[in-house]
Order: structure tokens, then C-alpha cells, then sequence
């Protein structure tokens, strides 16, 4: 075989292995792997309605709801939808301990445009696990400060561009340095500094593709400062650009501001509530004389109670439970997931509230009314599902 032959056939079988593990993954001209979407011309759009929650933390109960709101959106007329994910997925109702998870990850694979990576998302189960579920569940994830130390190089998509006509939106996907410091993770990954990853990437990126809109994902410390990792506000502050959105997660409180940036442009900053409790609609007109989408305003919506259930994905989640191996001893505890609910020793169906380990929940006494419940079968269930993640007790 010829050397022209063999550079050939290497290129095809780089090609195909690229395919198997990348899935959808394009490769721009600096090495990167990246995502991206485009959107028909001929669509008439006179406004991006852009859909966002956060470290949902395994309340999947809540999502059929979300679903719903996405379809009602979607269905309007003249509008580009998307609906960004902040990452977190894992915790929540004990049961899901038994899943890994996945079912939530399956969901939020198949409605959400782009996602963040979380520190939950790899301290539970690991690096492994993340990359199955985004390869089962072509999960949209960008890990633009992500490295693989085994290589030097960045293993996920480190950016997604979606495409109308001349306006190009570059989304971007950060993740909290504070999991250089946990072990179950950092023999593998190291996270960069947000404001170097970003000025390293993003202006050969505006300049290579003409960006109108940068929405970033920002699964970021802002309120709190662990030593060695930068804060939002850092961030912010040294990088460049326009027309910049930032959405925040990680630190589970709802808040807006505005922080200028290293060209002294104002930018929005805006922060949700987790475990399933809010989503922020923004709604931003397009300009077509200036080819970009102009952020305008957004509102809150409680998704207990301004949001009604998608039925069938309702259905999707209530199936999941009886296609999957749950032991025997726990079946009696699945009586509503939806409320939290199940059944204790003598029968009686109560419901509870929690906060994430066996440690604070033997610690609470059962309140008068039942909510607050902490008896014999439902803390070995807590037990038992969280064995299945990396930490008992996170």
C-alpha cells in the first residue's frame, strides 16, 4: 500500500472513530470539538424565547411541567425556542440513587438545546458516567474550561453556535474550579480558569464566525470564594465582547444584576433556584437591521404552581420506575413519586421533605403533621440508593 494510500485510510478511520465517540461533534480549524445548530432561513423569527433551569438536583417529578411550558413556547408562532440547561442533575428523591439518575438526563438530552456540566454531574458517579449518559441520551453538553489531563486536551464540546441567517449565537458552558479540589474527579479532569479559557477560545471564535449574541452558561461560584477558583464577578470583569447574557447556576438562589466587562459593557447576570423550583423565561426581539437578538426582559415562573403536567412525560417517568430493577423491599416505598410519598411500616402512606444525606435526616425529629419523616424503611432506602453513587453523603 502506497504512503498516499495509507494517509487515506487513516483519515477514514480516524473519520469513523470520530463518529462513534464524538456522535455529533464537529472540529473547527483550532482543534476544538463544538456543536452546532441551523436554523432555515426561510423560518420567519421575530424573537428568541430562551428557556432556563438549574441544578434541578433529581427532583425529576417537576419536569413533565418544564415539558409542557417548552411545547406551549414552542408552538408560537415566528419565534426561535431554546431551552438551556445549567447542569446538576443528580440527588433528589432517594429512589433515583437506584438509576443513576439517567432517567433525568434522558429527559433533559431530549429538550434542551445546550447544558452545562456541574460538579454533581461528575462527583456522583464519576467521568465515565457522564460521558455514557451524553453518548445514550445525546446530551448537548459544553464543557468549555474542561480538561482531560491524560491528553492536554479538551474532551467535550467546548462551545455550540446556533445559525439564522447572518446572526450567529455562540453559547458557552463553564464549570466551578472548586472540583479541582475533589478527588473523585480531578486524577482525570482539571478546570481552567473561566476568564483564561474563555480569552483563549472566544475571540478567534467572533472573528472566525461573525457572533452576534453570547449566551453563557455559568455553573460558577458568585456568592462564595474557595481559594484558587475564580468567582463570576472575576470573570466577567476580564473578558471582552457584546451583546453578552449570562446565566448563572451552582449556588441555588434567584437573584439579577448587572457587572460590567473588560470593554465596560453591561452585562446581565442572572441567577435561578433549584430543585426544580423556577425557570426563567428571557424573551429578546430580533433586530434584523443590526442582525442580533437584543436582550429585553424576562420573567420568573414557579413551576409548582404557575405550570401545568405534561401527560406524557408524566407517563415516560412513572414507566421508568417499573422497567427498571428497584429491590423488592423498596417497591412498597414507590407509591408517588410526585409528591414524595410512600408507605411506612404500618401502612400509612405519608410524605417528606429532605436535604441530601442520611446524616440530617436521622437528625430531624417527625413533626406533628407527618412531613418531616425519618423512620426505619425510608433511611435504608437512602442508604441503599446512595451507595450507588460515589459518596454516600453528598
Amino acid at each position: 500500500m502506497s504512503s498516499f494510500k495509507r494517509y487515506i485510510f487513516l483519515l477514514l478511520l480516524l473519520g469513523f472513530a470520530f463518529q462513534i465517540f464524538a456522535q455529533d461533534y464537529l472540529l473547527d480549524q483550532n482543534g476544538y470539538y463544538y456543536l452546532k445548530t441551523e436554523i432555515p432561513d426561510s423560518k420567519v423569527i421575530k424573537q428568541l424565547d430562551l428557556i432556563y433551569n438549574t441544578d434541578p438536583h433529581g427532583y425529576t417529578n417537576k419536569i413533565s411541567k418544564i415539558v409542557h411550558y417548552i411545547n406551549q413556547v414552542k408552538n408560537q408562532p415566528e419565534t426561535l425556542p431554546l431551552f438551556l440547561f445549567g447542569g446538576d442533575e443528580p440527588r433528589g428523591y432517594p429512589i433515583w440513587g437506584f438509576y443513576q439518575n439517567r432517567i433525568g438526563y434522558e429527559l433533559w438530552g431530549k429538550y434542551s438545546d445546550a447544558a452545562a456540566i456541574g460538579n454533581h454531574d461528575l462527583i456522583h458517579y464519576g467521568v465515565k458516567h457522564l460521558n455514557d449518559v451524553i453518548k445514550a441520551y445525546k446530551l448537548p453538553a459544553i464543557g468549555t474550561n474542561i480538561v482531560d489531563k491524560s491528553t492536554g486536551k479538551h474532551p467535550y464540546p467546548r462551545y455550540k453556535i446556533i445559525q439564522y441567517g447572518k446572526t450567529k449565537i455562540l453559547i458557552l458552558g463553564f464549570t466551578t474550579q472548586t472540583i479541582n479540589h475533589d478527588a473523585r474527579v480531578n486524577k482525570e479532569l482539571s478546570f481552567e480558569a473561566p476568564s483564561d479559557s474563555y480569552n483563549e477560545l472566544v475571540p478567534n471564535i467572533i472573528k472566525q464566525n461573525n457572533i452576534t449574541n453570547i449566551l453563557i452558561l455559568a455553573h460558577l461560584d458568585y456568592r462564595t470564594h474557595a481559594e484558587g477558583c475564580q468567582t463570576l464577578n472575576d470573570f466577567i470583569q476580564k473578558i471582552s465582547g457584546k451583546n453578552i447574557l449570562v446565566l448563572h447556576g451552582h449556588e441555588h438562589f434567584s437573584d439579577f444584576n448587572i457587572i460590567k466587562n473588560a470593554d465596560g459593557e453591561p452585562v446581565p447576570v442572572i441567577s435561578s433556584l433549584d430543585k426544580n423550583q423556577e425557570i426563567k423565561h428571557f424573551t429578546l426581539p430580533y433586530d434584523p437591521e443590526k442582525g442580533f437578538f437584543v436582550y429585553n426582559k424576562f420573567k420568573t415562573i414557579k413551576i409548582d404552581s404557575d405550570l401545568k403536567e405534561d401527560l406524557a412525560t408524566r407517563d415516560f417517568i412513572k414507566n421508568y420506575l417499573k422497567n427498571e430493577p428497584v429491590p423488592d423491599r423498596y417497591k412498597h416505598l414507590l407509591v408517588d413519586v410526585f409528591d414524595n410519598s410512600y408507605v411506612n411500616g404500618d401502612g400509612i402512606k405519608k410524605t417528606y421533605v429532605w436535604d441530601g444525606s442520611r446524616e440530617v435526616l436521622n437528625n430531624k425529629p417527625e413533626e406533628k403533621d407527618g412531613h418531616i419523616v425519618v423512620d426505619y424503611p425510608i433511611t435504608n432506602l437512602i442508604g441503599d440508593a446512595f451507595r450507588k453513587t460515589m459518596n454516600a453523603n453528598v
